[in-house]
């Protein structure tokens, strides 16, 4: 029997998949189920959550029908723990295409210090539009209620905010209120298969933890870098910005160059200049972290074009560097490089912390970390 998985970004795909490996399940990270070949857990990175509304509806759609074929043992929709991205038109989908009437969503986490309560989300006890998710370039928190953060204007099913002790109701999305990891185990109880689960890696985790009590301890496994490797880091967050600077003083850092994102006429110059100081970084160093020099610049130059130009000059790399090791920071930016590279299948290896996950490429032979961007790295990964 098989667990299947749809996450709207790669690194919460992989953070998906980490959380299965402590259940000693095997687990396949597929850009689409075409690719999946045999695993007890099979998670799909539909990477929706960059895509228009209308485009995200479409993947979730077709993703959903084919999934019907497979007859899953469990269905999981995984999405952003602070609700970012299309999270009601893919619940939406997902119930129009099974046919279930009601959806649960857990999205709070409360080992990472996010909960809802009265209707409101918080962060470390703060309302979430007062914490750095205010400045998130795509969906900024501008309100802490649910249902503003949900966007909910108009819905094919109605929208309810509820807390731990009421009932379901008969019809609709109904997104739970969450403190504790003890109010997961109230909402386990209409966790079965005529209502649509939806939410965090935590919701999941209870999920299994429900079924499963053969415990892995692959987050104990003693962590082995391959050299060389390039970090990459896509995230707009103050926090890793700030990292990257401190690492410039072991002069390992390659930025983007200032004009790439919006000289289109020396493009191809730029992205040349970008790779040759990447590769001699890595001959010095074993290890080179690329970025985008500042959050101004990163608010200046479209999302997609940064992550798109990072793939780019990546593939340049890689024709003239044999990369043993990918550590990568950002869903987004870490979908385009994989795309860009053409791979479509991750094994999954190595849980080293919540959200920080190891996998191996094995057609390209290359070890891939990935980690969500609003999370922290860990002292073995990030040593400069």
């Amino acid at each position: 029997m098989m667990i299947a998985v749809i996450a709207d970004d790669l690194t919460g795909a992989a953070e998906i998949g980490g959380i299965a490996l402590r259940y000693n399940l095997t687990v396949e990270v597929v850009s689409a189920l075409q690719y999946a070949k045999k695993a007890d857990v099979i998670v799909v990175n539909a990477n929706t959550r960059s895509l228009t509304e209308e485009q995200a509806r479409a993947v979730i759609k077709s993703i959903f029908t084919d999934l019907q074929k497979l007859n899953p043992q469990l269905v999981f929709k995984k999405i952003d723990s602070v609700l970012r991205g299309h999270v009601l038109p893919e619940i939406e989908e997902q119930m129009l295409a099974t046919g279930q009437q009601k959806a649960l969503i857990l999205a709070a986490s409360p080992a990472l210090g996010r909960a809802i309560k009265n209707g409101h989300y918080y962060i470390e006890g703060k309302p979430i539009h007062e914490t750095g998710f205010a400045q998130d370039p795509e969906y900024p928190a501008k309100s802490s209620s649910v249902k503003d953060l949900l966007r909910v204007t108009s819905s094919v099913f109605p929208v309810h905010v509820q807390h731990h002790e009421s009932t379901l109701p008969a019809i609709g999305v109904t997104v739970g209120e969450l403190e504790t990891f003890d109010d997961f185990n109230h909402w386990l109880k209409h966790a079965n298969h005529d209502v649509a689960l939806a939410g965090s890696s935590a919701f999941f985790n209870a999920l299994l933890a429900q079924r499963y009590t053969n415990l892995s301890a692959n987050r104990k496994e003693r962590l082995m870098l391959k050299s060389p490797i390039i970090y990459v880091c896509g995230s707009k967050f103050d926090k890793s910005i700030q990292l990257v600077k401190q690492a410039q003083q072991q002069e390992v850092v390659s930025y983007m160059p200032a004009a790439l994102a919006h000289e289109v006429k020396n493009q191809a110059i730029l992205l040349k200049q970008w790779q040759q100081e990447i590769i001699q970084i890595l001959q010095s160093k074993s290890k080179v972290i690329i970025a985008v020099n500042t959050l101004e610049q990163a608010q200046e130059a479209k999302p997609e074009n940064i992550k798109n130009l990072m793939a780019s000059v990546l593939e340049m790399v890689l024709q003239e560097v044999k990369v043993k090791e990918f550590i990568i920071e950002g869903g987004a930016t870490a979908s385009a490089i994989l795309e860009k590279l053409k791979i479509n299948r991750l094994l999954m290896v190595q849980e080293i912390a919540q959200g920080l996950t190891r996998s191996i490429a094995k057609d390209q032979k290359i070890n891939i970390t990935l980690k969500p961007g609003s999370y922290t790295w860990t002292k073995n990964i990030w040593k400069f």
